[in-house]
């Protein structure tokens, strides 16, 4: 006898099959029938129609639905139909796949877990995915078995990880392929059937669509390029044959490594992405995205990254419907002046607020269900529990009087600018590289970073003396020098190539070094590091993805250390502000990434941690425009600043004789004291009262040097 409560009825509808559950289903159990709906192919339309399926994948679904403990039931009336299509499931195909690459790999050795045979079961299934495992989780392997044999596969990923992650990977799970690495502005090309062509951002031609022409060519920058593919260089004056195909080849797979690369579509490598997508829809190919990295830090970019993928409408139905779920305004309307005309227009650089989250607030569970629709995403210590516990340990530092004094300019600087130190590094974090736009706010935080090294170097003599590994991460050049400069130590930064990064991060998971300094942003992908259990920063970058990035270099799945983290803040707000913030935003994102990922395997329940509003909720600062306007009026006092600074540096040179009659060369004699005083004290700074008298001195000597607006010296 059927149990009612696990019944779902099948039923004809407009040419495709609805899915009526028999009753309510309660929390727990919708959130299986929900997975079970997803993994058949069914897809969500709205609250009156529910789950839907074509004619075509109704095999598909029922195969699902008993999997997951239901009890299709399908009506007199689609039986008819789909007996007379009488379609192949290809959920026995998936099997059948799973276990044809589990005995592969069991002969190299290797074999997949039950967590990633589910990740592999979907993305064998899906058109277009996003896989949004945690770190360390293993997305790379995951994903390499779940593309077919011979498919002509393009992988796009950051330049460091061509040779050290996938090149050597898909020699590890998939050697049947052929690999061929890209190098060179115009080396794109397709890949062949069998092989797979490993390019990163940069080299992918930009996109432009031709009229007349069913492919694509690249905007004239460096060089213009003809649809026929002949390339005029501007330096050699010559014609060069690119080497590159115009159609893609059909059953392409294009599978895009750290995918937050391409949530600006501003930058020139999403534009240039957006091409390869809109040639590979003429051949229908598939498309996967992999990053460990949050999306959820500026709603705008998930939307934009969701459009990339064509995903925005099964995720979300709409733009309208977007900005609802994650409470989004569309706020001004913005002014343009008409250049010829003079006319002023309306609704020009809009911007859009995104409502904050609350502490106390539910989870917004459309938005939840929204990213679930398109992506599977799940953390390292709900699919690997054994997987030692990491610890962040906090160490504070006393700092010299010199770094203290430029960390008081620093704020004296945002004070005169009317924005608070709050404001200020939001603004940072919000940026998209994270750059700091305040003159000496920038300065400080190096000095900060100079100013703890000497406290690093000594807490860490123990280590040393022990030849435990360790890793020490910092977002500047001078601590990594300091480093580098020491007995055993080597450091891995953005000038290091990329056969030397190879062989550093070789020689320290071999054990031939056990000491390792490296940028935060030079070592946040394509690294395992996982001999080492202990790292040590120095300083943070403004990106909170980017620390999260370079915490992950040490929690790997084939860890059995318990993992530690020391962060080194110095006494002063500038730094233990900064962190308190990054803390806060990291709070909001970890439970955000709580309620949206998936516990264990898809089959398993999810757990909606309340205490955040959504997946993705974490907004601009709604002054974020404010402020950029301030800094730029404050960067044109800066400009004049500099202006008075290097005539000041001028006049005082060409004064070598100390004139004491008027000339025109040099200070006057009356001027000349209180002109050189001013040099000497340009090394440590001048008040606000020393920039206006220096001012109004050097307008004196107008026929000399001119002034700020019409110089003469340059």
């Amino acid at each position: 006898m059927q149990n009612n409560q696990y019944l779902i009825h099948l039923l004809a509808q407009g040419g495709k099959v609805r899915l009526v559950p028999n009753r309510h289903l309660d929390e727990s159990l919708f959130a299986l029938y929900r997975e079970a709906c997803r993994v058949g192919g069914a897809l969500y339309q709205d609250q009156r129609i529910g789950y839907t399926v074509s004619i075509e994948g109704v095999h598909d679904l029922i195969d699902s639905l008993r999997r997951y403990g239901f009890q299709p039931n399908v009506s007199p009336q689609l039986f008819k139909i789909i007996a007379n299509k009488n379609p192949v499931s290809s959920t026995n195909k998936v099997n059948d796949w799973i276990e044809e690459i589990q005995s592969r790999l069991k002969k190299n050795g290797l074999q997949l877990r039950k967590y990633q045979e589910d990740a592999v079961r979907i993305l064998h299934t899906q058109k277009s995915w996003l896989l949004l495992d945690e770190m360390g989780v293993g997305k790379t392997p995951q994903t390499l078995c779940a593309i077919p044999d011979k498919a002509p596969v393009l992988v796009i990923c950051p330049a460091i990880a061509k040779r050290n992650v996938w090149e050597s990977e898909f020699k590890k799970f998939r050697p049947e392929f052929k690999t061929t690495v890209l190098n060179g502005t115009f080396s794109f090309r397709w890949p062949k059937a069998g092989e797979a062509v490993i390019t990163n951002f940069h080299i992918l031609p930009e996109a432009e669509q031709i009229k007349g022409y069913p492919a694509w060519g690249i905007k004239p920058n460096r060089a213009i390029r003809t649809v026929a593919h002949r390339c005029y260089d501007i330096k050699t004056k010559e014609l060069v044959t690119v080497p590159y195909e115009v159609a893609p080849p059909p059953n392409l797979v294009i599978i895009v490594d750290e995918l937050q690369n391409l949530m600006n579509l501003s930058t020139k490598r999403t534009r240039a992405f957006r091409g390869i997508m809109n040639a590979a829809k003429h051949v229908d190919a598939t498309t996967w995205g992999a990053t460990g990295t949050e999306l959820d830090s500026n709603p705008m970019q998930l939307w934009n990254l969701l459009t990339l993928y064509g995903l925005e409408k099964q995720a979300y139905k709409s733009w309208s419907n977007f900005l609802r779920v994650y409470g989004g305004t569309q706020t001004g309307y913005g002014t343009k002046k008409d250049k010829d005309t003079g006319e002023v227009k309306r609704g020009y650089g809009r911007s859009i607020e995104w409502r904050v989250p609350g502490p106390n607030d539910p989870p917004n569970r459309e938005a939840i269900e929204g990213m679930r629709r398109v992506s599977l995403k799940r953390k390292l210590e709900d699919v690997m529990p054994e997987v030692p516990p990491m610890t962040i340990k906090d160490i504070y530092v006393e700092i010299d009087d010199i770094t203290r004094a430029q960390c008081d300019k620093a704020l004296d600087e945002l004070k005169q600018m009317g924005i608070s130190l709050d404001e200020a590094i939001n603004h940072c974090i919000d940026t998209r590289d994270g750059g700091v736009p305040f003159k000496e706010m920038a300065i400080a935080n190096k000095m900060l970073a100079i100013a703890k090294t000497p406290f690093v170097l000594e807490f860490i003599e123990d280590y040393e003396s022990a030849k435990v590994p360790i890793l020490v991460f910092s977002m500047y050049r001078p601590p990594l020098d300091m480093l580098g400069k020491r007995k055993d130590w080597d450091i891995i930064t953005g000038s290091v190539s990329e056969k030397n990064r190879s062989r550093i991060v070789n020689d320290f998971q071999s054990g031939k070094l056990d000491k390792l300094g490296l940028s935060i942003k030079a070592a946040g992908v394509a690294l395992n590091l996982d001999r080492a259990y202990n790292s040590f920063f120095i300083d943070f970058a403004y990106t909170p993805a980017a620390n999260r990035q370079a915490y992950a270099r040490i929690r790997r799945f084939s860890q059995r250390h318990p993992q530690f983290i020391y962060r080194f803040i110095a006494n002063h707000a500038l730094d233990t502000r900064k962190m308190e913030l990054l803390d806060s935003r990291e709070a909001i994102i970890s439970k955000t990434t709580d309620a949206a990922s998936v516990k264990g395997t898809p089959t398993h329940l999810f757990n909606e941690t309340a205490g955040v509003v959504g997946h993705g909720v974490l907004v601009t600062d709604p002054r974020t425009y404010q402020i950029r306007a301030q800094v730029k009026r404050f960067e044109a006092r800066n400009d004049k600043e500099r202006w008075i600074e290097r005539m000041l540096r001028e006049m005082t040179r060409r004064d070598a004789d100390r004139a004491t009659l008027k000339n025109l060369k040099g200070w006057d004699a009356t001027d000349s004291k209180i002109g050189r005083d001013l040099t000497g004290q340009l090394k440590i700074g001048l008040t606000e009262k020393q920039w206006l008298t220096a001012e109004r001195i050097l307008n004196r000597y107008s026929k000399q040097i001119g002034t700020f607006e019409n110089p003469k010296l340059l």
